[in-house]
């Protein structure tokens, strides 16, 4: 989407977007905001408006406009002496006091029916009027003002019309018409007026705030109107930078920022990599990006977005954001692997706004976000869309995004439908391959990215165009033809279990997208909107093809595994519908407490797991993994070592080793490991060579056997040859003999196993004159070709005593990782290339381990 582009708007529109701003005091949760540095003027603010405000109300079915002049009740010199007088909260449900919804209760009753009678349905619009004094008016810099209404509400100061919420396109054409947004709770509106706003709207002295209340049919079940603040700022604020948020890139290599500033100076991002900090501060010769800027729907405001290119895998980077000669404080984060496993967490409708009380749902959902990224430590944050309750509420916006966290952690969000409104999401995230037409609403169209070895492509479900999204995931999946997994992510689940599973919308997406999924080859779906949690079984269109039921998984399954998540914040939830049967679910929970999957991806697993969250506290509630059987070689491949000390040659036969895999081969001359071979033969020759499979720095197993051929040391005698393989088991170390065949001065071991291998001259100590051992034997020599030993029975030779547990130095391995030993099922597999990497130097005493293991870095997850 182009984020440049003009929309058209009538001026009651413009206002609309211009009053949804944050107040000061909404959320507890600390925003991420720098004060300018420079002098600026003292600034002060007064309240006109509060909760004990006194009203006059007009709620009899009587239009208060004259024959003259439709607006006349707006000004000063209009008779509202036959009007009512009260303080509070004014509404109706069904009559009578009554919550309307959202946790809105009245606390006077407005008479909702004409003439009193239900019958004759609502009274289309009420009225309200107040007087607040006003002084050196010509030096108020903002006015700001916090109300709730249902359904539509427009509000005047001195006459003049200044803001309006859910009025009809082209306004109201009479004060006694019905029209506006029919939601079933109040709205919250965050109004802010600049100084521009106020030009000529403002006396000294006496003025008159005026709010026109409208129903938006005759029917409406209820009737809202509640003002708790309104004020005035005197002076010019400070630059502040707030809403600072990181967001995905195209792929790993680069990462998109946003954020918003009350000013115009041009933006601007350092970024250097941490280690370069020069006394904590970024030096200047940083790197540098201009931001691109247009004026946000946060009036007064500016959004800034910038994308961070040429990124290093496994490196922490800082940066910060600049607005002329303000400066934000640094702010870092850190890259992960960039071939490797991940992981994310998944998070379905923060929807914050949604249960009334935007400050509670903001606080749950910052509490849920930061335990969740302390106990799993993710790559990135999806969300599965409805950030906010109302798409233009700019408080809510601050709600979802005033979490330092998003400073340093990426996310990458869906456009729900309670987002696709407004502009004001568009403005807020920075996404990357954003299509210019595909799947297009206000607030944004289709986008992709990829990350590690997977494509995610999020399309816009507000936009039902089957065919516009098919064809986005076309093109998307023509640029990205090498990745390991195809994701789709969208907002308005087809495969829930609540209350919008049978909504019309929804079963029209049903019958369309999953056979287009299908088509394309999509691996896993995941969705939002219904506020429940639900997991498929497998899925090919709408028949269920494997039922999972009883399941933890599915291996190279023919169809596509869907997830709906449920709110992760809390605000709101749907009960499952008892009236009818859901034969798609696997697994369908509705416990009310916040929910959040983490998801991790490997080259042969795609796993879910999902938890439910209180107060600090994990529930493990479904766990689930979509796997693929490993990519092998389809030749087979020879690589060979000439560096080491013993010449080595593997050999594996086409299936036997994943794809894009290398054998890593290497002399093993000091160390735990050689003291304790040595401790064995005191006064033998040995070798030990170790070879180890590597994918993506993690040690795997060949996935057939494969054929090693060691050329013998000379003074080795084949005659007189032991060949061991070290097993490392509780810490105590092992020789098992091994079988081998003799290929001239050559012998070759047949295995699946890899590690250590020891190769001894078993001559005796005694000197034959010749400079060896001997131990006599005359026996002849083994044939060429000759099975040698009989097969690995797990025989100990010689009687080996126990070896104590290494200490933590002896098990630091080069480049002082940790080391693990990795089977078979914690491999990942994809790519096309093998190759050998040989090591022939000398390993250090702090090595520990003859066995070179790459540590497994996604297991400290």
């Amino acid at each position: 989407m182009n984020k440049n582009k003009v929309l058209k708007a009538s001026a009651a529109t413009l206002l609309l977007t211009m009053g949804a701003v944050q107040v000061a005091q909404t959320y507890p949760v600390t925003p991420i905001k720098v004060k300018a540095t420079r002098n600026t003027k003292q600034t002060e603010k007064v309240q006109l408006i509060n909760a004990n405000t006194q009203w006059s109300y007009l709620d009899n079915n009587v239009d208060p406009g004259t024959p003259e002049d439709r607006f006349a009740w707006t000004k000063d010199t209009y008779d509202i002496s036959g009007w009512d007088k009260a303080a509070g909260k004014f509404g109706a449900k069904n009559g009578k006091l009554d919550d309307v919804g959202g946790g809105c209760t009245p606390t006077v009753l407005l008479n909702q029916y004409i003439n009193g009678d239900k019958n004759n349905g609502d009274v289309p619009a009420f009225f309200f009027r107040t007087e607040v004094n006003i002084e050196n008016a010509e030096e108020v810099t903002e006015l700001t003002a916090n109300f709730k209404y249902d359904d539509a509400a427009i509000i005047y100061i001195n006459g003049h019309k200044v803001a309006a919420y859910d009025e009809p396109d082209g306004g109201f054409t009479s004060n006694m018409e019905y029209g506006g947004s029919n939601d079933s709770s109040p709205k919250t509106v965050d109004m802010k007026l600049s100084k521009d706003d106020l030009k000529d709207v403002l006396h000294n002295g006496k003025n008159i705030v005026s709010v026109e209340i409208h129903q938006g049919r005759s029917s409406s079940s209820d009737v809202y109107f509640e003002m708790s603040d309104m004020q005035l700022l005197y002076g010019e604020e400070p630059v502040i930078q707030e809403d600072i948020n990181l967001t995905v890139g195209s792929d790993e290599t680069s990462m998109n920022l946003t954020w918003y500033a009350n000013t115009d100076a041009d933006g601007m991002v350092e970024v250097t990599e941490y280690k370069n900090l020069v006394n904590g501060e970024i030096p200047s010769n940083c790197k540098t990006i201009k931001a691109l800027t247009n004026p946000s729907n946060d009036a007064g405001k500016r959004y800034y977005q910038a994308t961070i290119k040429d990124l290093k895998e496994n490196t922490k980077y800082a940066y910060r954001v600049i607005n002329g000669d303000i400066a934000s404080d640094i702010k870092t984060f850190e890259t992960k692997d960039f071939d490797g496993s991940y992981n994310f967490i998944f998070a379905g409708d923060p929807q914050i706004g949604a249960s009334g009380n935007a400050k509670s749902d903001a606080e749950g959902w910052s509490a849920t976000l930061n335990d969740a990224k302390e106990k799993f430590n993710p790559n990135f944050l999806l969300s599965a869309g409805d950030q906010v309750n109302t798409a233009s509420n700019e408080s809510q916006y601050d709600g979802y995004l005033n979490q330092e966290i998003f400073s340093s952690m990426p996310q990458a969000t869906s456009i729900g439908n309670h987002d696709s409104g407004s502009t004001s999401y568009n403005q807020h995230f920075n996404l990357p391959n954003e299509s210019a037409d595909l799947g297009d609403s206000t607030a944004g169209t289709d986008y992709w990215y990829v990350y590690n070895n997977t494509l995610f492509m999020d399309i816009n479900s507000n936009n039902t165009s089957t065919a516009e999204h098919k064809a986005f995931m076309e093109d998307a999946i023509a640029k990205n033809k090498d990745v390991r997994w195809k994701v789709v992510v969208f907002h308005h689940s087809v495969y829930s279990t609540a209350s919008h599973t049978t909504d019309g919308d929804i079963i029209q997406r049903r019958n369309e997208l999953p056979p287009v999924f299908d088509e394309l080859g999509i691996d896993v779906v995941l969705m939002g909107h219904d506020h429940v949690y639900t997991r498929t079984h497998v899925m090919k269109g709408q028949e269920v093809v494997t039922d999972t039921t009883n399941l933890k998984s599915v291996t190279d399954p023919d169809g596509i595994v869907y997830l709906t998540a449920n709110s992760a914040s809390g605000s709101k939830y749907y009960d499952i519908k008892t009236n009818m049967d859901f034969p798609f679910a696997a697994k369908m929970d509705q416990s009310k407490k916040r929910t959040i999957s983490n998801v991790e991806v490997s080259d042969n697993e795609f796993k879910m797991s999902t938890y439910l969250y209180n107060d600090s506290s994990w529930e493990l509630l479904d766990e689930f993994s979509v796997k693929k059987s490993p990519q092998v070689n389809s030749e087979d491949v020879v690589v060979s070592s000439d560096e080491t000390s013993v010449k080595t040659e593997i050999t594996a036969p086409a299936g036997s080793i994943e794809k894009d895999a290398q054998f890593q081969v290497q002399d093993i001359k000091e160390g735990t490991v050689y003291d304790y071979v040595k401790s064995q033969y005191k006064d033998k020759e040995f070798n030990i060579i170790d070879i180890a499979l590597v994918k993506n720095n993690i040690n795997i197993l060949p996935t057939g056997d494969i054929k090693i051929k060691f050329d013998l040391p000379a003074g080795f005698d084949v005659n007189h040859l032991g060949v061991y393989k070290l097993s490392d088991t509780a810490k105590n170390y092992t020789l098992n003999k091994l079988s081998y065949t003799v290929d001239g001065s050559s012998i070759i071991v047949t295995t699946k196993d890899l590690g250590s291998f020891v190769l001894v001259n078993e001559k005796a100590a005694t000197d034959d004159g010749n400079g060896t051992g001997n131990t006599g034997d005359t026996e002849s020599g083994n044939q060429e070709g000759q099975d040698v030993n009989k097969p690995d029975t797990g025989t100990q030779t010689p009687q080996l005593p126990e070896v104590p547990q290494l200490s933590d130095n002896d098990k630091k391995p080069v480049n002082s990782e940790n080391t693990q030993n990795v089977s078979s099922k914690d491999d990942v597999k994809t790519g096309v290339q093998m190759n050998v990497i040989p090591y022939a130097f000398m390993m250090v005493g702090a090595l520990g381990s003859a066995v070179v293991l790459r540590k497994n870095k996604k297991e400290s997850k």
